[in-house]
C-alpha cells in the first residue's frame, strides 16, 4: 500500500499506463510456451520425437534417459529450417538473433517518427494491436504452418513488441511528476508486470496438467487465454491514456526519422553529454543484469552440480517483487541516482560472493540465498535504471529516446555469456575455477556501469538540460489536440524550439 499511497496513482492514466504492462508480461510468458511447441512441430515435421525439454533427438531416446545417455545412444536429429538451410534450432536462434537486432536499430527511428506524428496514441495502441493480434493468430498453430508462425512471431511480433515498449514508456514522463511520481511508477510497473507473468505461468500450467501435460496443448490454450485478457484489457488501457501532443506534425517519414536521429545524438554531444554517457553505462549494466538471470543457474548445474537449477530462477524471479517494493522506499530516502548506484554495488558483490564463496558441490542453500538477493537487486535495477533516465531525457521525445533505451539495454548483452564460455572452454583457472572466471565478467560489467551511471553521473546538471523543453511536456495544461499548439524543429542543430 506504501507504493500505491504515491499521488501519481490518482491519476487513471496511471492505471492505463500498468495494465499496458500487464499485457506485455502476459504476452511474454505465453510466448515461452508457443516458442517450445513451434519447435516441437518443426522437429516432428521432420520425423524427429522430441519429449519434454529434451527437444531434438531421433527415437533413440527414451524418457528415462538423460541428455548424456541420448548422446551416446543415438544420432543428435536436425532436420532443416526451410529457407534457412540450418538445423532447426541453429535456425531458429539465428533468424531470432536477426529480428531482435534490426527491431532494435530501427526502434530509436520509428521513436522519431512518433514523436512528430499528430497521434502518439495511435501508434501506442497500433502495435499493442499487432502484438496481440499475433497470439490470437497463433491460437491455430500446428504441424502443418509451424514455419509461418515462428516468422510471424519472430519478425512482425518481435518488431511490434519493441516499438511497443517504446511507446508505452513514454508516457511515463507525462503522467509522473518529478522523481518521486517517476520512479513509484516504475516500481508499480515491475511488480505489475512481474505478478502477471508468475500469475498466467502457474495458470497455464495447472491448467496445461489436467490436459495431459502436452506442450502443444498447453501453448495453445496459452494463447487462448492471453488473447481473451488481453483484448478487453487493451481497451480499458486505451480508455485511461490520454493523447499527446506532438512535436511537429507532417514530417512523420523514415528520411526524416534519420535526420532527426542524428541530430539528436549531435545535440547531446554539445549540450547533454551526460545522457550519452548513461546509455553508454546502462548497455554494461543491462548486459550484467541478463547474464545473472542467464548464468547463475547455469553455474548451479555445472559448478555445483545441482541437476535442476529451475528453482534459483524461480526464487530469483519471484524476489523480484519484494525488491521492487523496497527500492520505491530506499529512492524516495537516498535519491534515484544514489540508490541505482548502491543496487550495482550490491549485485556486483552478490556476484563476487558466488565466485568466491559458493562454488563446491552440495552449497544448494548458499546459491539459493544469492539467487534471492540477486532477486531483490535486479527487482530495483530496472525501475531505477529507467526512472533515472527518464529524468535527464528532453521533452517531446520520449518515444525517440526510449528507442535508444532499448538498443542500449540490449547491444551488449552477448559479451558476458561469451567471455564465460571463452573461459570454460580454454579451462582459464584451472578446471574447478573456470566457471568461476566466467562470473567475474559480470562483476567487471558492473563495475563500469556504477562508474558511468552513478558515480560519474551529475544527474543535477543533465536535469538542468532538460528542462529548458519542459514546456514540451504537454501533461493536462495544454489543449490535446489544439491548433494553437505548434511546435518547431530546428533541423540543422537538432535543437528543439517553441513557437
Amino acid at each position: 500500500m506504501g507504493l500505491l499511497s504515491n499521488p501519481v496513482f490518482a491519476k487513471l492514466e496511471a492505471w492505463g499506463y500498468l495494465w499496458l504492462l500487464s499485457l506485455r508480461g502476459v504476452g511474454f510468458t505465453t510466448n515461452i510456451f508457443m516458442n517450445i511447441a513451434l519447435l516441437k512441430f518443426g522437429y516432428g515435421s521432420v520425423g524427429c520425437t522430441p519429449t519434454g525439454s529434451d527437444i531434438g533427438y531421433n527415437a533413440t531416446m527414451e524418457r528415462v534417459q538423460t541428455i548424456e545417455e541420448a548422446d551416446l545412444a543415438g544420432d543428435e536429429c536436425q532436420g532443416t529450417l526451410p529457407l534457412v538451410g540450418l538445423p532447426i534450432l541453429s535456425g531458429y536462434i539465428l533468424l531470432n538473433t536477426i529480428s531482435t537486432t534490426v527491431a532494435l536499430l530501427v526502434t530509436p527511428i520509428f521513436g522519431t517518427i512518433v514523436d512528430h506524428s499528430p497521434s502518439r496514441k495511435f501508434h501506442t495502441f497500433a502495435t499493442c494491436s499487432v502484438y496481440v493480434l499475433v497470439n490470437a493468430i497463433a491460437i491455430a498453430a500446428s504441424p502443418s504452418n509451424w514455419f509461418v508462425m515462428i516468422c510471424l512471431a519472430l519478425f512482425l511480433q518481435q518488431g511490434a513488441y519493441q516499438f511497443h515498449v517504446a511507446c508505452v514508456a513514454a508516457y511515463c514522463t507525462e503522467i509522473a511528476d518529478g522523481d518521486e511520481q517517476i520512479i513509484a511508477l516504475q516500481n508499480a510497473g515491475r511488480v505489475f508486470e512481474l505478478s502477471f507473468m508468475l500469475f498466467f505461468a502457474a495458470l497455464i500450467g495447472v491448467v496445461g496438467k489436467a490436459l495431459g501435460d502436452v506442450v502443444e496443448r498447453t501453448a495453445v490454450l496459452g494463447q487462448v487465454i492471453a488473447t481473451v485478457y488481453c483484448v478487453p484489457i487493451m481497451f480499458v488501457a486505451y480508455a485511461r491514456i490520454e493523447e499527446r501532443p506532438a512535436l511537429q506534425a507532417g514530417e512523420a517519414d523514415l528520411c526524416y526519422g534519420f535526420r532527426r536521429l542524428r541530430s539528436t545524438v549531435k545535440e547531446l554531444w554539445a549540450t547533454n553529454f551526460y545522457v550519452l554517457q548513461y546509455l553508454v553505462g546502462l548497455a554494461f549494466v543491462n548486459a550484467a543484469n541478463m547474464s545473472v538471470i542467464g548464468l547463475t543457474p547455469l553455474y548451479a548445474m555445472q559448478q555445483l552440480n545441482i541437476e535442476n537449477p529451475t528453482g534459483v530462477v524461480g526464487i530469483t524471479i519471484v524476489a523480484c517483487i519484494p525488491g521492487a517494493l523496497i527500492n520505491n522506499s530506499l529512492s524516495k530516502r537516498l535519491g534515484m541516482r544514489r540508490q541505482l548506484g548502491n543496487l550495482i554495488s550490491t549485485a556486483a558483490a552478490t556476484i563476487g560472493v558466488l565466485v568466491a564463496f559458493v562454488h563446491r558441490e552440495g552449497q544448494v542453500l548458499e546459491i539459493y540465498a544469492c539467487g534471492f538477493v540477486c532477486g531483490l537487486v535486479l527487482g530495483g535495477i530496472y525501475p531505477s535504471l529507467k526512472g533515472v533516465y527518464m529524468s535527464i531525457i528532453p521533452a517531446g521525445q520520449e518515444v525517440e529516446f526510449q528507442g535508444l533505451y532499448s538498443f542500449f539495454a540490449m547491444v551488449l548483452g552477448f559479451l558476458p555469456t561469451t567471455w564465460f564460455g571463452f573461459a570454460v572452454d580454454s579451462s582459464l583457472g584451472g578446471e574447478a575455477g573456470a566457471r568461476r572466471v566466467g562470473l567475474v565478467g559480470i562483476i567487471v560489467f558492473y563495475a563500469v556501469g556504477y562508474f558511468l551511471c552513478s558515480y560519474c553521473l551529475d544527474d543535477k546538471k543533465a536535469k538542468e538540460v532538460a528542462a529548458k523543453t519542459a514546456h514540451l511536456r504537454a501533461r493536462g495544461k495544454l489543449m490535446i489536440g489544439s491548433a494553437s499548439v505548434v511546435h518547431a524543429v530546428d533541423e540543422g542543430e537538432g535543437g528543439v524550439k517553441s513557437r
